[in-house]
Formats: C-alpha cells, sequence, structure tokens
C-alpha cells in the first residue's frame, strides 16, 4: 500500500488489521510461543559456559552467574530472534491483506470505538501532500553555460 499521505496508509492498514485480526493474532501467539521457546533454549546453552567462567574466578557465585546467563539470553533475544520475529508478522500481515481493500463499516466501527484513529482520521483529512520540486540544496550537474567561463 503506498501513497503520499502517510496518515491514510497508516488509517488503510489499521483498517485492514482490524478486518484480519483472527489470522494476525494467530500467527502473534505462535511467534509467542516460538520466541519465548529460543530464548529459554539460549538461556539453557550460555548457563553452561557462563557458569564455567565464573567457577574460573573460584567464586561460588550461583545468583550471580544465573543472572549474567538471563542478560545474555534476553540480549541475544533482542539481537538475534526479534527482527525475524518481526519479519515473520509483517510477511503474514501482507499475505494476508494482499488485494484486499479498507471496508469502510470496519472503518466507521473503529472510528466509533477509538479517539487515537479519529485522530488519525482527521490528519489523513488534513493531510496536504508537499509540493515535489527539485532540492535548491543540490548542485546542478549540468554544464554552465557557453559564455559564462568558471
Amino acid at each position: 500500500m503506498q501513497g503520499d499521505n502517510p496518515w491514510a496508509v497508516a488509517r488503510d492498514c489499521t483498517v485492514l488489521y482490524a478486518q484480519n485480526a483472527k489470522g494476525a493474532l494467530k500467527n502473534a501467539v505462535f511467534l509467542t510461543f516460538l520466541v519465548w521457546g529460543l530464548t529459554l533454549l539460549i538461556l539453557f546453552l550460555v548457563a553452561a559456559p557462563i557458569a564455567a567462567a565464573v567457577g574460573l574466578f573460584h567464586v561460588h557465585a550461583g545468583f550471580v552467574t544465573l543472572l549474567l546467563a538471563v542478560v545474555a539470553a534476553l540480549s541475544l533475544k533482542a539481537a538475534l530472534i526479534d527482527p525475524f520475529a518481526t519479519v515473520a508478522l509483517i510477511q503474514v500481515y501482507d499475505k494476508i491483506t494482499q488485494g484486499q481493500t479498507p471496508n469502510p463499516e470496519w472503518s466507521a466501527r473503529l472510528e466509533s470505538m477509538s479517539a487515537k484513529f479519529r485522530e488519525l482520521t482527521q490528519k489523513a483529512r488534513e493531510f496536504i501532500a508537499p509540493a515535489k520540486t527539485a532540492d535548491a540544496a543540490t548542485p546542478s550537474l549540468a554544464a554552465p553555460p557557453a559564455g559564462n567561463p568558471t
């Protein structure tokens, strides 16, 4: 979905999401369990090396080991797993909304239920597209006029 009015695009995408909430939510629930399952697996994989590293210092630090393992697992989750989950959510949204147009009935339902959606709709109506002009700060690559040496 493309357009010059970002507010209208946001409104239409929100309506499409509401129209297809069942499929999107099924995918979100599945991904939530998958993400946290992988995070737990990472926790178990990093706990042993961290415990060994703490053991090198001859310190009996069970809580510190657990804390470091949890921090490492959550960091790896945020860096490696969450981006893939986000892309998966977007792909499913694109797949289930492909070829659909926003239903005016859903738009009306959302407007009646949400002040934020009404605000989004109002911004979409009030949007004035900026004039498409050449950027004055960009230097011209054209050759200078023949009579004017530079």
